[in-house]
């Protein structure tokens, strides 16, 4: 039997060009290997491991139009958001936000509901990242390759236990995409992308042992309130922002993203929508939230008959620059006699 190939070219752009805007790509860039680091509890994002700093946001003004946006909007109200779940104290958030995403592509695109495992996610990357922290860049060659699973054949374990192989894959991404890396894009644009694309997964400064005060309000926010950051800590944790309310209070005036979490349902409030705690509001550009904004933009189902050619098993580690703020690359890949 003849199979049919999945040809993507290059496992981080999946067949997009990247616009870096007001930006100089430099010729090269060194790769940094991803460091060990000890995680506060319950956080877990390690930022990717090739620096990104030279990219501000891959715009895409035909989609988007600020003219469309509203004061409030919330995906819950349109069901488009899973149940929230616990990571526990495992540094696995980044495993829990991206497949949040991945859940509410699905929802958006009218798929159904999935349940997809974190436990696959955090222990079959080819970094081996389990509770050591990771980044969503970190599973796109996962999902691309391997594909993503169900939790009821691979169900969580907030432990660093071994890769479970026998089950069954579901679907696989084939198109990611990246709004912002270490920066914080517009408010704005984010609204944009949250209102024209679905849930978006980002991160934040949820606190650690550099500002124990904000760590000790985050573990303990019971969703009574907007919170509001003024410092510069480096992000942490990875969360999927599901909406805004242009109106909420906070100390720095008002205006806010609606968040949903994965630190369990006896945390947090429900933010503004049904019973469901594990959410929390925190006012714009608070806590750098923003930065490593992504989001799922293709997918297929699961083919057993394809073929996946790639180059990179780890996922994109390196690439070059000509001094210009937009690049277009190939991948030429040879097939195997019997891909059709």
């Amino acid at each position: 039997m003849m199979r049919k190939a999945a040809v993507l070219a290059g496992i981080f752009v999946l067949g997009l060009f990247i616009t870096a805007i007001n930006a100089q790509i430099p010729q090269t860039v060194p790769v940094n290997e991803i460091e060990e680091k000890e995680l506060s509890p319950r956080r877990g994002f390690v930022p990717p491991n090739i620096d990104l700093s030279h990219l501000n946001g891959y715009l895409m003004p035909q989609k988007l139009s600020a003219a469309n946006a509203v004061t409030k909007f919330d995906w819950r109200d349109s069901g488009i958001v899973t149940a929230v779940r616990n990571q526990g104290s495992c540094g696995s958030c980044y495993a829990f936000a991206s497949l949040a995403n991945i859940e509410s592509k699905m929802l958006f695109d009218n798929e159904g509901t999935f349940d997809f495992s974190e436990n696959n996610a955090k222990e079959c990357n080819y970094y081996d990242a389990s509770c050591g922290g990771g980044s969503y860049q970190l599973l796109v060659n996962l999902y691309s390759k391997d594909g993503m699973v169900l939790e009821s054949c691979d169900s969580y374990s907030a432990g660093d236990v071994a890769c479970k192989t026998t089950c069954s894959t579901i679907k696989t991404l084939l198109d990611w995409r990246i709004i912002s890396t270490n920066s914080v894009p517009s408010t704005s644009v984010l609204k944009n992308y949250i209102q024209t694309y679905g849930p978006v997964y980002t991160t934040y400064y949820a606190g650690d042992a550099s500002d124990a005060a904000w760590e000790n309000e985050m573990n303990n926010y019971d969703g009574s309130y907007t919170m509001y950051y003024t410092g510069s800590y480096a992000t942490n944790h990875a969360v999927m922002i599901v909406g805004w309310d242009d109106n909420l209070v906070h100390d720095g005036g008002t205006g806010a993203w609606i968040v949903k979490n994965s630190w369990g349902t006896a945390w947090g409030g429900t933010c503004g929508y049904g019973t469901e705690k594990g959410y929390f509001t925190i006012a714009y550009n608070s806590a750098n939230i923003g930065q490593y904004s992504s989001f799922m933009y293709g997918w297929q189902d699961y083919d057993i008959a394809g073929f996946f050619m790639h180059y990179d098993d780890g996922g994109f580690t390196n690439y070059w620059g000509y001094g210009t703020p937009t690049g277009w690359g190939m991948c030429k890949f040879i097939a195997p006699d019997d891909i059709d």
